[in-house]
Formats: C-alpha cells, structure tokens, sequence
C-alpha cells in the first residue's frame, strides 16, 4: 500500500554458438513514489540457460528488496530431449526475510503425440514454511498433473 508509479525494464539475449545455445536474461524494477518515511519497493532478476545436443540447463535468481517484505528467490534445472521425448528435472527456493520459505521439486516428461498435439506430464513435492506473527504453520505437498496440449 502506499506506493505508485511502477517502472520495469528488462533485456533478453537468445543466441547459438558452434551448436551451443545461450540465453541470458536481465531485469529490474521500481515505484517511483512511495508513502512517506519508506524507500520505494525494487526488484532484480536474472537468468541463463545453455544447451547442447538434447541437454539443457538453467538457472535464475530474483531478489525484491521492500522495507516491509524482502526476499530472494532461485531455481535450477536441467533437461533432456530426444525426438519426440522430454524430461527435466528442476529445483526453486524462495524466501521473505523473518516470514516464510517455500522449496519445490519437480520432475517433468513430454512425448509429442503428433503435429501439434503433445502429452505432459509432472511429479512435484513442496514444502512451505511460515513464521507470521500468528505463529508458525508448516506444508507439504506432493502432486501428480498430468495434460494434453493442442497448438495449431
């Protein structure tokens, strides 16, 4: 509450080089007015991915500084590709200064069907921690989701 006038900027780099591929992704974010006695909330982020062959791996980090809330986040993952099969194995640890941590696996397959039509499917396991003033709740959770998609 108390703040306006939000700005963001980001940049995107998606290149290929002696058959390997490189993204690299920047970016940043402010308000420009907050209430008064606090700083104006910011966020960062960051990215890359390299791939070789059917490989791939990845990996980001945001951070979000605010004199109520910061926190700071990052995942990895890895992947592999071969005809019309995928899997990728990826990790996410996020967390808000003096309140709550959350950590995600998930483990994820593909096999293309046909032109446009492709089965997916995920195994995941989260575990949420939160210390709030109300005292502290802890979560787990372990989840199957399964889907076709259609692209035409």
């Amino acid at each position: 509450t108390g703040v306006s006038d939000m700005v963001t900027i980001g940049a995107n780099y998606l290149g290929e080089f002696s058959g390997v591929s490189l993204g690299v992704s920047l970016g940043y974010g402010t308000f420009l007015e907050s209430a008064s006695g606090t700083n104006e909330p910011e966020a960062y982020s960051a990215g890359i991915t390299l791939g070789v062959g059917g490989f791939g791996i990845g990996a980001s980090y945001a951070e979000a500084d605010d004199s109520n809330a910061d926190g700071e986040a990052y995942n990895l993952g890895v992947s592999y590709a071969t005809g019309p099969f995928g899997v990728s194995l990826s990790y996410f640890h996020g967390e808000v200064e003096n309140s709550s941590e959350q950590d995600t696996f998930h483990l994820s397959g593909k096999y293309d069907l046909g032109p446009g039509v492709t089965a997916n499917a995920t195994l995941g396991y989260a575990e949420f921690s939160d210390a709030g003033t109300a005292g502290s709740d802890e979560l787990e959770a372990t989840y199957f989701v399964t889907g076709i998609r259609l692209s035409f």
